[in-house]
């Protein structure tokens, strides 16, 4: 018996088994409900159900809805092409939510997580949200009721009133400007 021989494209005295064997992935694939083939991505029917909870609720933001929908698509068998047709996004975005979607299902994250933002890289924030409302607070208030002799606040002024009541270590009068 001669070996198959496989020209770009071409398979020649191959039957079907060889075929299957040599362009078959290590993706998982099952049939969806509507009969298309799924590749990869398969929802259990818990993650099934929170995707759609999240998907009905009126608070759920535009963003977090669009992934949502990526992903249920996803697991109905549609490619990215057809995911970024039907929702007006690009294929990259399509397949960069179907990806991580896969990566931090491994990683055993739950569903809400999984739809969150990744990490944004730089430094992280210097203040709490407590010490900027603590901030509004005072600004909102008349200097004198902090014995200061001006009638409106500057930035330098707020600046040394929050380390004064040591609400923060230091901050400069320009990033509480920005702060405001």
């Amino acid at each position: 018996m001669r070996s198959p021989k496989i020209e770009l494209g071409r398979v020649d005295s191959c039957s079907p088994k060889v075929i299957k064997g040599i362009f078959s992935t290590n993706t998982k694939r099952s049939v969806s409900p509507t009969g298309k083939l799924n590749s990869g991505l398969l929802l259990e029917p818990v993650e099934q159900k929170e995707l759609e909870k999240i998907l009905s609720r009126h608070s759920t933001s535009q963003q977090v809805a669009k992934r949502v929908k990526i992903i249920l698509m996803a697991s109905e068998g549609k490619n990215h092409r057809a995911i970024a047709r039907e929702l007006e996004i690009s294929r990259k975005m399509a397949r960069l939510w179907r990806d991580r979607w896969l990566e931090l299902k491994e990683k055993d994250v739950s569903v809400r997580e999984r739809l969150l933002d990744a990490p944004r890289p730089g430094k992280p924030t210097q203040f709490t949200t407590e010490q900027v409302l603590q901030l509004f607070s005072i600004a909102c208030e008349s200097p004198e009721k902090y014995g200061r002799p001006i009638s409106h606040w500057t930035s330098r002024e707020l600046a040394e009133e929050l380390v004064r009541q040591k609400i923060v270590e230091s901050i400069s009068p320009r990033h509480v400007a920005r702060l405001l």
